[in-house]
């Protein structure tokens, strides 16, 4: 064949006649590895995903099946927290049947008991006589733990006055774990561990009426405390006109808290009645002892340790009072002068100049408790007052 130079010299020059085909030869060591065919995994693992999937189809369309089984479960595991508790030295079923029978609640109340384990408490947001309160999570639900700890006379043997506490604390828990109102604190139950009772209610964000009070960032326009006390109120309507009547009994600025609607608006809920009671059973101090509950009581408690809905009524019109003036109730004077003075000097917190509910405050705290108001009436003044004032 006729070829053309197309190098220079030296160089291999001609024309390309073909191309033949080029073998590769694999690197040494590997020629001898057999061919694996891994079709056959690929197959059973999309088998096994496929069924998987299958499985968890079902599940899900079938769910409502099973929920027996897991409520079954569940009961089981809240039945032996239970057996724990009656094998501890508080027999809690008698107590709790006790409190029932003394309060005359009618019908099958229960009481929510719960696992302290299943408890997250966060960080503490109150202290008080009776113990501590917390912050904390149960069941992804926000909530407020409060702690009343034995005091240690008990706890050296004296089971009696621990039963007492027990009896008078989950009484009143009974009472709250079946009230179902928007302006009382939802209480999801109680818990025992081996020095103190738990009551978990739900958690309002801005805590206490009296902690809101004492934080002069907080603005308060006139409508917005009326609005609290209507929440209150509303509150307290719902408590004394229940099928059967419930009388707080320690009614007072830190036992309402206050839940943040949103950044303007506050709403009031109504909690932890009986607790006045429970911190003298524990042996902490007396209601004599601290100004904590001594300015809210009315003369004829005082007198004849009677309460009443006219008693609930006069701790109001102190309520009225500190939302009018943000103050500390007859700041300055002890526990046993307060004490005195309303019993006998009838001793009362001076009406604030201007405010809208004077006259309303001066009815609740009236020295006759049959001059006293109803919270009907109450309601309807402080909703007639807030109709006509606009800021």
């Amino acid at each position: 064949a006729q070829t053309r130079s197309l190098g220079l010299p030296g160089q291999l020059a001609g024309d390309v006649l073909a191309l033949g085909q080029m073998v590769l030869q694999p690197p040494e060591g590997l020629a001898n590895v057999p061919y694996t065919d891994t079709t056959w995994v690929v197959i059973f693992v999309c088998v096994i995903l496929g069924i998987l999937l299958g499985i968890l189809i079902a599940f899900l369309c079938h769910y409502h099946t099973y929920l027996p089984f897991f409520k079954a479960e569940e009961e089981l595991a809240n039945q032996t927290f239970m057996n724990h508790v009656l094998e501890s030295n508080v027999n809690f079923t008698s107590n709790y049947k006790r409190a029932i029978a003394s309060r005359h609640i009618e019908g099958q109340q229960t009481l929510n008991i719960i696992d302290p384990n299943d408890i997250k408490l966060n960080n503490i947001i109150g202290e008080g006589s009776f113990g501590r309160v917390w912050a904390g999570v149960w069941r992804a639900s926000k909530v407020a733990v409060k702690e009343f700890v034995f005091a240690q006379e008990a706890l050296r043997g004296g089971a009696l006055q621990r039963n007492e506490l027990v009896q008078e604390i989950v009484g009143e828990a009974a009472i709250m774990s079946f009230l179902r109102h928007p302006k009382v604190l939802h209480l999801y139950g109680c818990s025992i561990t081996s020095q103190s009772l738990w009551i978990v209610s739900e958690l309002c964000s801005r805590g206490s009426l009296r902690q809101v009070l004492n934080d002069r960032r907080t603005r308060l326009s006139t409508r917005r405390r009326l609005q609290l006390a209507i929440d209150v109120a509303e509150g307290m309507l719902y408590l004394h006109n229940h099928e059967a009547p419930i009388v707080h009994r320690d009614l007072k600025s830190h036992n309402i808290f206050i839940h943040e609607k949103s950044p303007h608006e506050l709403e009031a809920k109504i909690g932890d009645w009986g607790s006045a009671r429970a911190v003298a059973l524990s042996g902490q101090r007396t209601m004599t002892h601290g100004v904590g509950t001594a300015c809210w009581i009315a003369p004829e408690v005082i007198r004849y340790a009677r309460y009443t809905q006219e008693s609930d009524v006069y701790a109001f019109g102190i309520l009225l009072w500190e939302l009018a003036t943000r103050e500390e109730v007859y700041a300055g004077f002890s526990a046993a002068q307060i004490i005195a003075r309303v019993a006998n000097d009838h001793l009362r917190p001076v009406l604030p100049r201007g405010c809208p509910w004077n006259d309303i405050m001066a009815l609740c705290w009236a020295e006759d408790p049959s001059s006293r108001p109803k919270f009907e009436h109450i309601m309807e003044w402080l909703m007639n007052l807030l109709a006509k004032n606009k800021r």
